[in-house]
């Protein structure tokens, strides 16, 4: 019942061949995945978005925004996955792409950015209201050029609503037609699980569900953030309000609490993740340390290599799996089905935290092989 499976696609409806690489940014697969399926007794599937070209969600927006490319290219702040997959785009129709990400970033994401042809500029991680964080940067990037010729477009992944738009318009759907291939009625899982960085996954996700859940007559997904340590996300799903672990009573420090995971968590609202639906009711809190042995479970169970914010979200599902089984299991109900994104691969994190040697430095257990 849980082993490792795959959807079937159907080949009389195969994807036409895509014009350029970043193009082809979708129908990644949906996989069953065994360890967190049987370890909470529901269904945890996951969509595997680093089967993507540039190896992240982030090449949907990518993709959509190199259409907004003039001669001047594209420029975006970015811990690196949203920049690399920007960096593809810009190489497959030959304008410039301006990438500024913090200097802590993987090594791994520096060296793919110089590899794909990005000016790459690494700055020290400030907070986001100083001129010198690195989105505020590119912003400003974009305002300094001599000539319109010149000047790049602002992605601004943060704030544009072309983020959400994407997901709900393609990543939903996309995802709801393999669970009804699956067999799943009317696509719609029990819950989605997914961190958030500009919340454009999130938001995206929520809204299509909502709305294709009322359409079939059926409860809309319980859909639940799943949140790094430091981020101010999880307050806010859960009371309302806005602050991270050290903005609490007695606890606000200069600096924000650090953090191994890259990609997903924050300290503000964004446009984005202020689309969300009225779905968007749960949050949960994933350490370091939980998000280290998530992705240990995960590979030791079905030999897959993620990245540190796919193993938040495969830490929070196994959390929310957990309790709808149980619940199913007293209610009598059918196994439930929840679904959340496996947004990068581990391979892009051999030198923080898919590495055995800098994880034991902060005192964190390896997240790959033990």
């Amino acid at each position: 019942m849980f082993r490792g499976t795959l959807t079937k696609r159907d080949d009389g409806n195969l994807p036409p061949p895509a014009h350029g690489a970043i193009s082809a940014a979708r129908l990644t697969r949906l996989v069953l995945l065994k360890g967190p399926s049987q370890k909470s007794g529901a269904l945890v599937y996951a969509k595997a978005e680093f089967q993507s070209p540039g190896g992240s969600v982030k090449d949907r927006l990518a993709a959509a925004a190199a259409n907004l490319a003039g001669p001047g290219g594209l420029a975006e702040g970015t811990s690196g996955s949203t920049g690399i997959s920007l960096a593809m785009a810009c190489a497959s129709a030959n304008v410039p792409c301006h990438v500024f990400l913090p200097d802590d970033a993987a090594a791994e994401k520096h060296a793919l950015l110089r590899a794909l042809g990005a000016n790459v500029v690494a700055l020290k991680p400030v907070a986001i209201t100083h001129p010198d964080h690195y989105v505020n940067a590119a912003r400003r990037r974009c305002t300094l050029a001599a000539n319109n010729d010149d000047k790049p477009i602002f992605v601004d992944q943060f704030e544009t609503t072309l983020n959400y738009r994407t997901h709900e318009r393609i990543t939903a759907p996309e995802l709801a037609k393999q669970l009804e291939q699956l067999g799943h009625p009317y696509g719609v899982p029990h819950a989605f699980v997914c961190g958030c960085g500009t919340g454009g996954t999130m938001a995206g996700m929520s809204r299509y569900f909502k709305r294709r859940a009322a359409a079939a007559r059926v409860p809309p997904p319980l859909c639940v953030v799943a949140d790094p340590q430091g981020s101010a996300l999880v307050n806010l799903v859960r009371r309302g309000v806005l602050y991270g672990d050290n903005d609490a009573e007695g606890r606000r420090v200069k600096h924000p609490v650090d953090t191994v995971v890259e990609g997903v968590g924050i300290g503000r609202l964004t446009a984005n993740f202020a689309k969300r639906s009225s779905c968007v009711t749960e949050a949960v809190r994933v350490t370091d340390r939980e998000a280290a042995d998530a992705a240990h479970r995960l590979l030791v169970s079905d030999g897959l290599l993620i990245g540190s914010s796919s193993a938040v979200n495969v830490a929070a599902a196994e959390v929310v799996a957990s309790r709808l089984a149980e619940q199913a299991r007293l209610a009598n109900a059918p196994t439930p089905v929840v679904v959340t994104i496996l947004c990068d691969h581990g391979a892009r994190h051999l030198s923080k935290f898919q590495c055995a040697t800098y994880m034991s430095k902060i005192g964190l257990p390896s997240a790959g092989a033990r």
